[in-house]
């Protein structure tokens, strides 16, 4: 689809104005074909075939019946520059494809938000955990500096009772 847009932006050199009719429109050919036809502009602006079905579906294009058509690319006075032939079900398929990618990514985005809140969570119980060792670390050196202290002040007493 990109070489078919490419193709159409290489070959036109100037653009005019196109008469009243609008675009896309959908007909019928003399031999049952559906027939889409749409402005380079509008050609330009796809990106890949699932646009082309947004696009039919904001024409309010009845291609639900369609098996397939026929893409007509107009330039100034309705002259025909491009046509391709694609398959609904194959553009109904991508889309659906699409859809379900979309899903898929929203899924593991929403998973991975959550595990992100849980590292959050854990990292604060962490941090909690730690203020509170660090709390009994200097309660337990209290006790021991005041230990050490009763301690050296027996010995200074049994030295000096031994001394007396």
């Amino acid at each position: 689809m990109k070489k078919f847009i490419i193709f159409l932006a290489l070959t036109l050199s100037s653009l005019t104005a196109f008469s009243q009719t609008e675009y896309p429109k959908i007909q019928t050919d003399s031999s049952g074909m559906t027939l889409v036809i749409m402005t380079v502009e509008q050609a330009q602006e796809l990106d890949n075939a699932t646009d082309l079905l947004e696009l039919l579906e904001k024409a309010n294009a009845k291609i639900a019946d369609l098996d397939s058509m026929f893409i007509r690319v107009v330039a100034e006075n309705e002259r025909v520059i491009a046509e391709q032939a694609l398959l609904v079900k194959d553009l109904k398929k991508q889309s659906e494809i699409k859809e379900m990618r979309i899903a898929t990514l929203l899924s593991e985005v929403s998973t991975y938000q959550s595990k992100a809140e849980n590292l959050e969570k854990d990292i604060k119980n962490l941090e909690k955990q730690n203020q509170e060792r660090d709390k009994e670390i200097k309660r337990l050196n209290f006790k021991v500096l005041i230990n050490k202290s009763f301690g050296a002040a027996a010995m200074v007493a049994v030295a000096l009772i031994a001394i007396l």
